[in-house]
């Protein structure tokens, strides 16, 4: 089955790869959330893709959906080419220079001719429709719904991928349920405040194929959507290599130290990837042992950083029990796997094992000086937070 990539990696693995061609997606969202950038990105990974563009708007004017990407680090050139079905200039009793207009303000026949001509006529395209709530609101659900079954049909035909945006004011689960029943996909966008602190989520609800119900962290960035975790923790035993691991991945990093020692902590930031994280790194000496209690406050997860050359397993274990308590998700880098002689990961594990550590700890071979790994590594412990399994 040929699919729509979403340019958002996550997203991508939870659907497989991609939406399918030809369906319909729900992106269901509580107030306040950017709905429309989510649609967007997945708008612009299906033009870099060769697919065509429709947006259907009755919210906004099309030149604010412009103005809006234009202040992204996305290709203009690229938005240039979407064709706008404007249901916004007849509201305010406006002309539109759109080639795909309505000109009776919220005339489901109306815009029903309309989005069939521009579905026939941009085949093989990615559609979003901005607002579906606004729709609702206006029409009526029941009247709506039953008007979305004869566009999903033409768009299906048309090899057209349809987004729909609906921003619930009532943020009832059973609206999302009864509306997202007419969808392929069912995407949802929530707000939750943890520890005085609003976070953003995505998860897929619903897909043709069965689908882990994972709440993503994201954040809307310079680059559109991007997985987002605000705290992980680097640590482990003294010349492991945890600054130069800090710096290997992150997109720019700090260290403060003393003749190449970390003498206070290091901090990275990696903006690569559809990820944006923030790392912060510990000393290894056991009189600094009482800053992962400092800095483990709102931490995401922790890596602990080994030298495969020289594993000082007993200080990994002592390191290992003492960040375990906090029941945060945790993965150890073997790291110098580049070095001849260096100790394989699953070596690693077992000896971790054999001296009481939990037998599902992930172990993930990296070298700080060529960077193999590294990121590998970070998208292990990423799946570990989300709790994504992997069969």
């Amino acid at each position: 089955m040929a699919v729509v990539p979403t340019g958002i990696g996550k997203l991508d693995e939870l659907v497989g790869g991609g939406l399918e061609k030809g369906s319909s997606a729900l992106i269901h969202m509580t107030p306040g959330l950017e709905g429309a950038t989510f649609a967007q990105q997945i708008l612009l990974e299906g033009l870099k893709n060769g697919l065509g563009g429709i947006y259907v708007v009755n919210n906004k004017a099309p030149a604010s959906v412009l103005d809006a990407t234009l202040q992204l680090n996305w290709n203009a050139k690229l938005f240039g080419k979407v064709k706008f079905v404007d249901c916004f200039s007849s509201t305010l009793g406006q002309a539109s220079d759109e080639k795909y207009v309505t000109k009776t303000p919220w005339d489901l026949k109306e815009l029903d001719m309309v989005i069939a001509k521009a579905v026939k006529e941009n085949r093989e395209a990615v559609l979003v429709f901005d607002s579906l709530s606004t729709l609702v609101e206006r029409k009526g659900e029941k009247e709506v719904m039953a008007a979305i079954k004869g566009w999903k049909d033409s768009a299906k035909k048309m090899n057209v991928t349809a987004l729909y945006l609906f921003t619930d004011w009532s943020e009832k689960r059973d609206v999302f349920n009864r509306i997202a029943g007419a969808f392929d996909y069912g995407i949802m966008l929530k707000a939750v405040e943890e520890k005085m602190l609003l976070r953003n989520y995505f998860s897929v609800e619903k897909a043709p194929t069965k689908v882990q119900k994972v709440a993503v962290p994201f954040k809307i960035g310079p680059d559109g959507v991007a997985i987002y975790v605000p705290k992980i923790l680097v640590t482990g035993p003294f010349h492991a290599g945890k600054s130069s691991f800090i710096h290997a991945i992150s997109t720019r990093a700090v260290s403060v130290d003393r003749m190449g020692t970390t003498i206070a902590l290091d901090h990275g930031y990696v903006d690569r990837g559809g990820m944006s994280i923030d790392l912060f790194g510990t000393p290894g000496q056991e009189r600094f042992t009482f800053m992962i209690d400092i800095l483990n406050r709102d931490v995401f997860g922790i890596i602990l950083v080994v030298d495969s050359m020289n594993p000082e397993i007993e200080r990994a274990v002592e390191m290992l029990k003492y960040v375990e308590r906090y029941g945060i998700p945790l993965v150890v880098a073997a790291n110098k796997q580049d070095v001849k002689g260096a100790m394989k990961p699953q070596d690693m594990k077992n000896e971790l094992v054999k001296r009481g550590i939990v037998k599902d700890i992930s172990v993930v071979g990296t070298s700080a000086a060529t960077k193999e790994g590294c990121i590998e590594l970070v998208n292990v412990l990423m799946d570990a937070i989300i709790g994504v399994k992997h069969a």
